[in-house]
């Protein structure tokens, strides 16, 4: 990524973009328009707002993971609980659970679904379901969704942990 500094109109109206001490053309930039409710979003979680605006508590895209969070009584041996939790601790669990290192969690991030979790979110169409760590099972599910909350400027994220007790 290039950090623009300044900006000045060329010839014929092509941009010209001041980098690291060089003016560039740039005759294919393209403006990207944003609606303004993704921008309010975007504000909004810079000044303080909670996750719960944008994760469902009560959903992890899984019916048995969601008969968990439902009825917890059915799973005596289970811990079940939703913690708030850093994405860097995040990828340090899955890391433990799958048996890999941070690094190889982090190149399995995909950066087109992060980028589309992140829109759809901003856009209020739907929200993300929860993200999990199921120690006992050995299962991980939501590593993108952590990445676009990250990215979406959360400190920490929702994470519904699964442990035997």
């Amino acid at each position: 990524m290039v950090f623009v500094r300044s900006y000045r109109r060329g010839k014929k109206g092509v941009g010209l973009y001041l980098v690291r001490g060089h003016w560039r053309r740039s005759p294919g930039r393209k403006k990207i328009v944003l609606p303004n409710r993704y921008l309010e979003n975007l504000l909004h979680i810079k000044n303080g707002a909670h996750w719960s605006q944008f994760v469902k508590s009560d959903d992890t895209d899984f019916p048995s993971y969601n008969e968990m969070l439902e009825h917890p009584g059915n799973y005596p041996n289970r811990r079940i609980e939703i913690r708030e939790i850093y994405p860097i601790d995040y990828m340090a669990f899955c890391a433990i659970i799958q048996g890999t290192d941070q690094a190889r969690q982090y190149k399995n991030i995909e950066k087109h679904l992060v980028d589309e979790y992140m829109y759809r979110a901003l856009q209020d169409e739907t929200k993300m379901p929860l993200p999990l760590l199921d120690f006992v099972g050995k299962e991980q599910d939501g590593r993108n969704r952590v990445a676009a909350l990250k990215k979406m400027g959360f400190k920490k994220v929702p994470v519904l942990f699964i442990t035997s007790k």
